[in-house]
């Protein structure tokens, strides 16, 4: 039986490279659970990174049985274009089930609670190590069986590639559920400005932030790092904070709406908070929708850029709690774009 699994089962593949051993870690998923998951119609969307570029593959499952599957897998480039000749393939779900099986010896995996693409989910985050000190991390959450959800391949200290599912959807009846992802050409052009700030965004920063007291003095300094990278290219960026001292992770999706003319920042953090930012093009400035707070009151936060050059800038965060009316300093965050 041929099998082709596409780019993440076979770099999981790759890391095995030899029968499986006597001695393995439990899979994160029974052949049976991903059988009833990969129904036919079946889009996965994952994002690869490496330090040469990122790409896009799309694998759909063609058709599938009791015993096997037939998919195919589609290449596409950063601006979404498509990359040579879709490639097909056939797996048993056996197979796909024993692409994640490590050895005990050289890998370990611990229960997680992840944001990702596709929202906060738990499953088993393991992490296979090799003998010269490289390391594999892949995330397989419980509620989507099949190939990692996140996966990450480190030399050493150095990330060597990265990839991560964006989206899975059934699509019953078309060629393509993607159709209007896959033509971009179709849209209309954002703004100069526009597309500029987002071009701005990408890349990791190291975030210094004082908290101000009621009176204005600094009750609080604490660093953490913020990174920003396309999740559809020239349209939607997607910025990940971790900050470890505050017990904060989240992650923003940053775009602008051409029919709205308006710049908008989505956010939501591990607690379920959402957040919803936004501002025009014609000022560094961007304001919450009000929020109602658990003492009961309501609470608009509103985001000023400052000092902006090439790899640096301060952002201002003030706070309001009649509407807007008056504001107080909050904080100041002084941001600087990492190597």
């Amino acid at each position: 039986m041929q099998s082709n699994p596409g780019p993440i089962l076979a770099s999981i593949a790759v890391l095995l490279g030899a029968p499986l051993a006597a001695e393995t870690l439990p899979t994160p998923y029974r052949a049976e659970q991903i059988r009833d998951a990969f129904q036919e119609g079946l889009e996965i969307v994952t994002k690869t990174w490496t330090p040469h570029g990122q790409s896009l593959s799309v694998m759909r499952v063609k058709a599938a049985d009791d015993e096997e599957m037939t998919f195919s897998n589609r290449l596409l480039d950063e601006a979404w274009r498509p990359v040579g000749h879709p490639t097909e393939g056939t797996s048993s779900w056996i197979e796909l089930r024993d692409h994640a099986s490590f050895p005990a010896a050289t890998a370990r995996r611990e229960r997680r609670t992840l944001f990702t693409a596709l929202g906060r989910l738990e499953g088993w985050l393991y992490r296979v190590e090799s003998a010269e000190g490289d390391s594999t991390s892949l995330f397989f959450a419980d509620d989507h069986p099949g190939p990692p959800v996140l996966y990450e391949s480190r030399e050493g200290d150095q990330v060597v590639s990265r990839a991560e599912q964006l989206r899975r959807h059934i699509a019953a009846h078309s060629p393509s559920a993607l159709q209007d992802v896959l033509a971009p050409a179709a849209l209309p052009p954002l703004p100069p400005e526009a597309l500029r700030r987002l071009e701005y965004a990408l890349g990791s920063w190291h975030v210094r932030a004082e908290d101000f007291d009621p009176e204005g003095g600094v009750a609080r300094t604490t660093e953490w790092r913020n990174h920003a990278e396309w999740l559809l290219p020239g349209r939607l960026v997607l910025l990940t904070h971790d900050a470890p001292e505050l017990g904060s992770i989240s992650k923003t999706l940053v775009f602008y709406s051409i029919e709205e003319e308006t710049w908008y920042l989505v956010d939501t953090n591990q607690n379920g908070q959402l957040w919803i930012l936004s501002g025009g093009l014609e000022r560094e400035v961007i304001t919450s929708r009000p929020k109602k707070m658990p003492d009961g009151r309501t609470l608009v936060v509103r985001f000023t850029h400052e000092n902006v050059e090439a790899d640096s800038f301060e952002a201002l965060m003030e706070i309001s709690f009649d509407q807007g009316e008056t504001w107080r300093e909050s904080s100041r965050q002084y941001l600087r774009r990492l190597p």
